[in-house]
């Protein structure tokens, strides 16, 4: 889980983490998709399978996502091997309470926060990550799920009891100092965007890091890049003569928010 203020560099973490895995996505071991309730991150990026960007399209994602999951758990038992027909698959989330307390259908937001919670208690054994970020660390805005998060981040915050709710009960005093972060702004050319605290495995005492910005140029390639890999494993049309049969297969989109859905319940 990811909290920071607004401009404290909230996509500087997301895009860090997902650039980490990017060999293994080309190699087909790594999978990408997104929830995106402000189009903004994920808008038009071929890097993710696939975008949710209302609360209906989200709902329906993290359904299939556990019933995958199910599948996985089913064959997998006590040992579940990451291949190219089970990907590590890494759920990206922006923004969090955009889930909980702004949805406004009670049902709904009741069937995500139990669905979340699943893949959150039960995905990673059998390949299944969520990455979200939030403003915000309150129960109101996160639901259930803060302390089911293994990595959390907190940049820049508003109180110290905000990076104690984050890092664990005592983070402050151990240096964890997020609510001192100075704010990210044009007069100090950005520099503390993406400046954060977090706990490292190993370490006894919380870290101060700092993850780089990626620009749009960057950004753009990876969708290119990634863009022409789904159209190139896209099965080819069907052609008599100079005619696509019937069953001709669509052309590959570089990413879908709206799409048809194969045999296996997933969209492409």
């Amino acid at each position: 889980m990811i909290v920071g203020q607004t401009g404290a560099g909230k996509g500087s973490v997301l895009w860090s983490i997902l650039s980490g895995l990017l060999p293994s996505a080309r190699a087909g071991l790594v999978e990408f998709v997104a929830i995106d309730p402000k189009n903004a991150e994920a808008k038009d990026q071929a890097l993710f399978r696939e975008v949710a960007t209302t609360p209906d399209a989200w709902a329906e994602l993290l359904v299939r996502l556990v019933a995958d999951l199910k599948v996985r758990q089913a064959s997998s038992g006590r040992s579940f091997q990451i291949s190219k027909e089970t990907p590590l698959r890494v759920l990206m989330i922006d923004e969090l309470s955009a889930l909980s307390v702004l949805d406004s259908d009670p049902r709904r937001r009741a069937e995500v926060d139990a669905n979340l919670m699943i893949l959150l208690s039960q995905g990673r054994s059998d390949g299944n990550i969520v990455v979200a970020a939030v403003q915000a660390p309150q129960k109101d805005l996160v639901g259930r799920a803060r302390m089911f998060y293994a990595m959390r981040v907190a940049l820049r915050t508003e109180t110290p009891t905000e990076t104690d709710l984050i890092l664990g009960q005592g983070s402050v005093d151990q240096g964890a100092l997020a609510h001192l972060i100075t704010p990210a702004n044009p007069g100090n050319h950005y520099a503390s965007a993406g400046v954060a605290y977090m706990r490292l495995e190993g370490e006894a005492d919380p870290v101060r890091v700092r993850f780089p910005f990626t620009d749009d140029q960057t950004l753009a390639r990876w969708s290119a890049e990634f863009g022409a890999l789904r159209a190139a494993a896209a099965p080819p049309p069907q052609v008599v003569g100079d005619q696509a049969t019937e069953g001709e297969a669509p052309a590959a989109t570089p990413s879908t928010h709206t799409a048809d859905t194969d045999d296996d319940g997933w969209e492409d």
